[in-house]
């Protein structure tokens, strides 16, 4: 009895940090005791070390854990089939239950097993069947219909998307919120794990109408039913879709991120890719080929590895929604593929993606990190506002990067409707428009109407000029936006009016000559976060 009791408690009381209890069902408890040596406990035959099997639950407990996640969730698409859905790198709850004996069963269902037929039936560490989510997506995408419109909304979608040879599918959640709440809750609630099930059904759905087209999509939801707050994000926002919106200060160089490994044999030329695996490769250290069986032979061949682009993004609070006195608060955002230079510094956008959580290693080459995460946001859609001022086509960007849908307004004006059309329309006929205007321009600043008529016309600016040059063929760009500078003796209101332009002005950035330095008016040197370079930044 004493021996078994020891054997018992030997195994880890958590199934999902150890492998230990799917053992269990091979590995008798009781174990066998020699009668020429007493009471020595002699380990079955297929038992592990104990420094094995302590090695082999940390790197367990590594892979499990979604923080040390350092790879796009697009990166992990590929891995899904319609035979595994699921995490690819966590057991199922399915097989946990198989293994200790117990039923499959949803945590949410009344003990019916009709979706939960066969194994990966649910998702391990939440309540996501795959099956019913799947069916619940397929009957969405097929039969959800707008107000007023007898055809399926998104089967009309991906006829367009194919046409135009488009590979993005923007998603409205608050379609799926009003087809299905219980839906909606699992795409916000778990979207590491849901998304990728969404892409499975829209290619699916792409392979019944078209199938011939070979045309692989990919989902990118926005239009959450709950905007976030930069300043109100918390511990308990992580791994969960968030939308915010911002003002972008700083846009990185696009990064190469390496997706694919090729590597090839120095000895007998023999090639082998291997995919990396949460920011790290794992370099082959044997040669498969018989005749060879070199050790640490292979080198890695870069160009013919495969890249996604990759950029860093800063957003930083908007100013209309920082409280009065506070610092604004920034984060850090991480995009992909064509998703790169969507946004500019000093544009508006509202971002949607998954609010995640890093560890901070202490050095490099060490594996060890702190206790205190570094959190940013995978950007999954980007979608700008204050779209049509002081902006003209080629500034706003190309379609088809998730930036919008067909219902989305194109500008200000067509929200505001007819009748502040009109209004404006009839406030241009003034023959004193222009005295009007200059009025009212920061009226709590009595007289100087020279002076708020000279930044009137700066603030309007002009048109943008496409310059052609007939001695080399090429062409040149002027801007019509123009900056507006003050120089005047103290009191005279220069601060008032120009702080009152820059809540005027879309982009705007105010600063003084005591606010800022010489170096900070032109341009100053500051260190990249991700390639630790120094890069050069633009002042105001």
């Amino acid at each position: 009895p004493t021996e078994r009791g020891t054997a018992t408690m030997s195994s880890s009381p958590l199934p999902e940090m150890s492998s230990s209890p799917n053992r269990q069902s091979d590995v008798p408890n009781t174990p066998s005791a020699s009668p020429s040596q007493g009471h020595r406990l002699t380990p079955p035959p297929d038992a592990t070390p104990a420094s094995a099997r302590s090695s082999s639950r940390g790197a367990r407990s590594a892979r499990s854990s979604p923080a040390l996640s350092l790879g796009s969730p697009r990166s992990q698409r590929s891995r899904l089939s319609p035979g595994s859905l699921g995490r690819p790198d966590l057991p199922s709850r399915s097989d946990r239950d198989r293994s200790e004996g117990g039923s499959m069963r949803d945590e949410g269902s009344s003990g019916s097993n009709d979706d939960a037929q066969g194994p990966r039936a649910t998702i391990w560490g939440t309540n996501v069947n795959t099956r019913k989510t799947q069916k619940g997506l397929y009957d969405f995408f097929k039969e959800f219909r707008q107000e007023g419109t007898d055809e399926p909304y998104y089967l009309e979608y991906l006829t367009q998307l194919v046409e135009f040879n488009e590979s993005y599918v923007n998603l409205d959640c608050k379609h799926v919120q009003e087809w299905d709440g219980e839906l909606y809750k699992q795409v916000v609630e778990f979207p590491a794990e849901v998304i990728p099930i969404v892409d499975l059904v829209l290619n699916t759905l792409v392979g019944e109408l078209f199938p011939n087209s070979g045309v692989h999509v990919e989902v990118r939801p926005f239009n959450l039913q709950k905007e976030n707050r930069l300043r109100d994000l918390d511990p308990l926002d992580i791994d969960k879709l968030v939308a915010i919106k911002g003002m972008v200060t700083r846009t990185s160089a696009v990064i190469p991120d390496i997706r694919v490994a090729f590597f090839e044999c120095s000895m007998c030329g023999a090639t082998k890719t291997v995919q990396v695996d949460r920011g790290q490769i794992s370099e082959p250290t044997l040669c498969d080929v018989q005749h060879c069986q070199a050790k640490e032979s292979f080198q890695m061949i870069h160009n013919r590895c495969n890249f996604l682009d990759k950029q860093i993004v800063r957003l930083q609070e908007a100013p209309e929604d920082m409280p009065e006195g506070e610092t604004p608060q920034t984060v850090s955002m991480c995009t992909w593929g064509k998703m790169v230079d969507v946004a500019k510094p000093g544009d508006r956008v509202e971002v949607t993606g998954i609010y995640r959580a890093l560890p901070v290693r202490d050095n490099p080459r060490h594996r060890t990190v702190r206790s205190l995460y570094k959190t940013y946001v995978d950007i999954m859609h980007v979608r700008k506002i204050e779209k049509g001022k002081l902006q003209n086509e080629s500034d706003i960007g190309a379609d088809g990067k998730g930036m919008r849908m067909p219902t989305d307004e194109s500008n200000e004006l067509e929200a505001a409707g007819d009748e502040r059309v009109q209004e404006i329309v009839q406030l241009s006929q003034h023959e004193d428009l222009y005295e009007k205007l200059a009025e009212g321009l920061c009226p709590s600043v009595w007289e100087l109407h020279d002076i708020k008529k000279g930044v009137l016309l700066q603030l309007f600016g002009a048109t943008n000029k496409q310059i052609d040059k007939e001695a080399n063929g090429g062409s040149s760009r002027k801007r019509g936006e123009m900056n507006c500078l003050l120089v005047g003796d103290p009191g005279t209101s220069k601060s008032q009016i120009l702080q009152y332009v820059h809540k005027v002005a879309p982009r705007g950035i105010y600063t003084s000559g005591k606010g800022s330095s010489a170096v900070g008016l032109t341009a100053y040197v500051t260190r990249d976060p991700e390639t630790k370079q120094f890069v050069l930044e633009s002042g105001a």
